[in-house]
Parts: structure tokens; C-alpha cells; sequence
């Protein structure tokens, strides 16, 4: 008996610790199942017309949590053994958005140019549409473009849009069999779209609705990314924000004046975010300011798709008990393989997907793009928009790439990790540990590692091309890696 009871006392302190905590998330969503030290996702409700999200009130009995981006509507947390309970609070904007429509002769064509004005504006955004898409994107009732609209008009900034020159006449001006905006020559002259710009800032001057010395800045997706930093760099504007693009091919660093940030979705295969990476090492070490944040893919969770409320609630359980039951998600959630997989099974392979295969034609874009957002896909998210109007206000002075949680046992985390070939890994935690490499791209690769000592493990990159890659434990933590 003397043997046996130490035995038990040990079996139900582990038992204790290890079971799962108890959690709540007020007004919100959590990505499941969670354990400690286990990467837990909040997400905010879906937002109203008028509601913004402002920040998340973390309450549990240990008092040491941190958020990753406490002010933004999905958030990461790094789980204690403790009862928690996560409650978000809102904002409310004190007046509908309202476009203005305007049509202002350009260089060649008439331009339909649309203006959501501030109550105290303190500058203008110009928001630059992705290739093959339209300034329609940002003015119809799109969940995720609206938030970021919504946020800029709270915080006083009036936003303009309008059509690249060859969406205004469909047609491939430049022969690059793409309709979206020329970003190159470099040139207000010689440039029909920064012409366009330049026609269209003058004319809202001269009607009153900019004022002479408006403050400029500039946000782009995708092709129009790359189109905004050239505009922030031609107008003088205070700040650029460029979503899934690389930077723009004309303006290198040493001559790059206007901070920018990048956002970029992990798996966009469209996207080099090396090239990306190394431009922004490059400008920092100029001493000038460019900064980078990936989004990384989020636990697939029952109400994901009817955040936007297109989706019935009852539907978006149901589309996601199909995709849990087809073995597309592992035990946290997280989708398997790529978008493109789980878009071609469904497409492929109707008898597997009843559910997905019978929505119709107004809710499929909705759930696609909530995929794809999920999968950290290249789609435009809404779930850093405080931190975007935060930088145009203050550039460089934030912090806007994912920091670890202060009580996490890792040393290296989401930081990006330089390393020549080697690379070594410590942990606090003296457990075994075993682990999952993934190239920019998410494809999983085999690299050589060993156990060094009783905490430390190393890499080795050295047969791998330069650039990023993520290293996920078998305790969540996820390590950027750029190899040099």
C-alpha cells in the first residue's frame, strides 16, 4: 500500500493539471478543443453596421496572460491550466458610412470616383482595389472590406476610391493579360493610373471636399498593394499599407521615403514573401521604416461562416461538422492541406460534400472566402484593421508582428529567426518534443533535426533554399525561420 499511494497522488496531480481548462468566450468564438500551452484562438461576433471591435478583457486566476493583438477581432492566446474568461467590447461609429459618388473626367475616360467623408478628418485614404477586381469590392456590403472601411472613417480618415484605368474600359492596356493597375513607369506623366490619381486628387481639392494641404495616405490589395506604395511614394503621403503583394518593383529601398506595412497570408502562393521579407530587412537597416505581418491560419470553428451573417447559423454548423467529418482537419482544427485541396475535393468529389455541393450561387462566395481566410489563403481579412489605422497614424512605432505570450515556456516563437544553415531551437520545457517543418508556401518538408542537449534541438536548412519557413512543435509553437 505505502508503494501504491505515491503512485495515485501522481496520477491525479497530472490529471489535474493537464485536463482541459475551463473556458467562456463572451461574444464570441473559440477555436477547440484547448489545452495548456496550446496556441487558443478568440473571435469576435459578427459585427453590426455600426459596431467596431475594440478590445478583448482577459480574467483567470493566474493574472499573467497576454494577448497577441488584444485591440483585433481574432486574437491567439497562450493557455494557462486556469478557468478563463475572454469578453470583447465594441465601438460604434457615430454616423452611417456614406459614399459620395463623383464622375471626374480623367486623362482619357470619365472616372466614377466615390468619397466617404469623416466627420474630423485628419487625412485621406485612397483605397486601391485587387487586380481583376473593382473599387465595387469596398462599397458594396462586403463584411470584411467594411470593417476596414468602418475603422478608418471612426478614426477620421475620409477614404477615396475609384477604378484602375483598364477596369474603367476592360481592356488589357499593357498586354500582361490582367485587368489592374500599372505600377510601372514610376511617373505622374507617364503613368495613366498615377495620372488619373493626380486629376482626381486636384478636382476634389478645387470642389472643396479635400482640403489644399490634405494629409494623403494609401491602402492596396494585391496588384493594387503594389500600386499603393508607388502612389504614398509619388504623392508624398504619410504612410502605405500593402496587402498581399510584394512591394513595388520601381522602388528600392534606398530610395523608399514613406513607411510602409505589409500584410501577407502565409499560404498565398501568388505572393513571394521572401522577396518581401528581404526588402523590408533591407529598408530597416537603412534605418528607414518598413514592417511585415503574416497572417497565419486560424482553427476552423461552427460559426465561422456565418460571421458575416449571409450564412445562416444552422448552415455554417452544418458546413463545418461536413468538413470535420471528411478528416480535412486535424485535432486543433487547422485545415490539413491547402484551400486548393479542400476546394477541389468538394468540387471533385460531390457525394463526400452534400452539404457544401447544395449551397447556392449568394452563399458560396461567402463561404470560400471564409476558407480561404481560415487557411491564411490570399484573402483579404478584417482581422487586423487596428493595427493597420494604428500604423498610418504612427508608423514604425508599433509593434505589428505576432510576439509569443509573456508566460509561454519558448524562447523563440513568432519572431523571425535569421539563421546561415543551422538553426537551434531551446526550450524551457524539458519534455520530448517532436516537430513540423513547412516552406512560405505551407508544404511540409523533411529537415534534418536532432536532440543536442536536454532542452535543445537543431535544424538543419543548409540544402534548403534562402528564405521562410515555419517550424510547428508537437506543443503548438510555431518558429519562424528565415534561412539565409
Amino acid at each position: 500500500m505505502k508503494l501504491i499511494l505515491p503512485i495515485l497522488f501522481f496520477i491525479a496531480f497530472v490529471s489535474n493539471v493537464f485536463s482541459q481548462p475551463p473556458i467562456i468566450i463572451t461574444n464570441g468564438y473559440a477555436g477547440l478543443p484547448i489545452y495548456p500551452l496550446d496556441s487558443c484562438y478568440f473571435f469576435a461576433r459578427t459585427l453590426a453596421k455600426d459596431e467596431l471591435f475594440y478590445r478583448w478583457d482577459l480574467r483567470s486566476a493566474s493574472k499573467t496572460e497576454t494577448l497577441d493583438g488584444e485591440f483585433e477581432s481574432t486574437v491567439w492566446f497562450r493557455m494557462t491550466p486556469f478557468p478563463l474568461i475572454a469578453t470583447p467590447s465594441f465601438r460604434y461609429i457615430q454616423q452611417p458610412i456614406t459614399l459620395q459618388q463623383f464622375k471626374i473626367k480623367g486623362v482619357n475616360f470619365e472616372k466614377k470616383v466615390f468619397l466617404a467623408k469623416a466627420i474630423n478628418p485628419k487625412g485621406t485614404v485612397f483605397l486601391f482595389h485587387l487586380e481583376t477586381s473593382a473599387a465595387v469590392e469596398w462599397t458594396q456590403n462586403n463584411y470584411e472590406q467594411f470593417q476596414l472601411l468602418k475603422t478608418l472613417q471612426y478614426f477620421n480618415y475620409n477614404v477615396v476610391l475609384f477604378d484602375c484605368e483598364e477596369r474603367t474600359i476592360t481592356e488589357d492596356l499593357n498586354g500582361d493579360q490582367q485587368i489592374n493597375w500599372a505600377t510601372s513607369p514610376h511617373s505622374l506623366l507617364d503613368n495613366i493610373d498615377y495620372a488619373n490619381c493626380k486629376i482626381i486628387i486636384e478636382e476634389l481639392k478645387s470642389k472643396g471636399e479635400l482640403s489644399p494641404n490634405e494629409q494623403l495616405y494609401s491602402i492596396g490589395n494585391g496588384n493594387g498593394g503594389s500600386f499603393a506604395q508607388g502612389f504614398a511614394e509619388l504623392f508624398g503621403a504619410k504612410a502605405c499599407v500593402v496587402y498581399n503583394s510584394t512591394q513595388n518593383p520601381n522602388i528600392h529601398p534606398s530610395v523608399q521615403s514613406v513607411p510602409v506595412l505589409f500584410n501577407l497570408t502565409v499560404k498565398d502562393n501568388s505572393t513571394n514573401s521572401t522577396i518581401v521579407q528581404l526588402y523590408v530587412d533591407s529598408v530597416n537597416q537603412l534605418s528607414k521604416c518598413a514592417s511585415i505581418h503574416y497572417t497565419r491560419p486560424t482553427p476552423f470553428y461552427p460559426e465561422m461562416f456565418s460571421r458575416t451573417a449571409l450564412i445562416p447559423l444552422q448552415l455554417s454548423i452544418d458546413l463545418f461538422d461536413e468538413i470535420k467529418q471528411n478528416s480535412v482537419l486535424d485535432s486543433m482544427n487547422y485545415l490539413i492541406d491547402s484551400y486548393d485541396y479542400l476546394f477541389i475535393d468538394i468540387i471533385s468529389n460531390p457525394t463526400k460534400w452534400p452539404v457544401a455541393r447544395a449551397i447556392n450561387s449568394s452563399f458560396s462566395n461567402t463561404f470560400n472566402k471564409q476558407l480561404k481566410i481560415s487557411a491564411a489563403d490570399r484573402e483579404f481579412n478584417s482581422n487586423r484593421v487596428n493595427t493597420v489605422v494604428e500604423f498610418l497614424e504612427f508608423p514604425c512605432t508599433i509593434n505589428t508582428s505576432v510576439k509569443t505570450a509573456e508566460n509561454s515556456p519558448y524562447k523563440n516563437n513568432f519572431e523571425t529567426n535569421p539563421t546561415d544553415g543551422t538553426f537551434t531551437f531551446e526550450s524551457k520545457d524539458d519534455s520530448e518534443l517532436s516537430f513540423l517543418v513547412y516552406s512560405i508556401n505551407g508544404v511540409q518538408i523533411s529537415v534534418p533535426n536532432s536532440k543536442i542537449e536536454k532542452s535543445s534541438y537543431q535544424f538543419q536548412f543548409s540544402a534548403y533554399p534562402k528564405g521562410l519557413y515555419f517550424i510547428r512543435s508537437s506543443k503548438g509553437t510555431v518558429i519562424s525561420i528565415l534561412n539565409q
